[in-house]
């Protein structure tokens, strides 16, 4: 089962929720309210939210994430408060991962198959690199 794309009536629709919203721009919490109220638009057309914004191009065997499931291939839907409208292009993971040290982190991830996995994966540090969970992610 794909993802589909959102057609034209979801990204105009899109388009009226981030107008109607532009006053909230500036701070944290009106950008969650902002993507909050796309989310809504996005459930509100059938899609689901499950949308990858990373892939999985290597693993570390023995490693948190490969001891947690993850595999090359997977795609990454959400990586702790992380999602496909707020991941920076994947710097945010990084510095979260980093931030966090050893504290797990709920990762959503899709595989191949279309199965979608939640795993806890808890940073390893890693001398000359600090905290990792073992894997290289690229984004999509």
């Amino acid at each position: 089962m794909g993802l589909k794309p959102y057609g034209d009536q979801l990204t105009e629709e899109t388009e009226q929720v981030k107008k109607q919203s532009a006053v909230l721009q500036g701070s944290v919490r009106c950008h969650s309210v902002l993507c909050d109220e796309v989310q809504v638009v996005k459930m509100e057309h059938g899609l689901s939210g499950l949308q990858p914004f990373a892939v999985v191009r290597q693993v570390v065997r023995d490693s948190p994430a490969y001891g947690a499931g993850i595999r090359r291939l997977h795609q990454i839907i959400e990586f702790g408060p992380f999602h496909i409208n707020n991941h920076s292009r994947l710097c945010a993971l990084h510095d979260y991962v980093c931030r966090h040290g050893d504290q797990p982190i709920d990762i959503k991830v899709l595989e191949p198959n279309g199965n979608v996995l939640n795993v806890t994966v808890v940073p390893r540090m890693v001398p000359g690199i600090r905290w990792s969970i073992g894997c290289l992610l690229v984004p999509l």
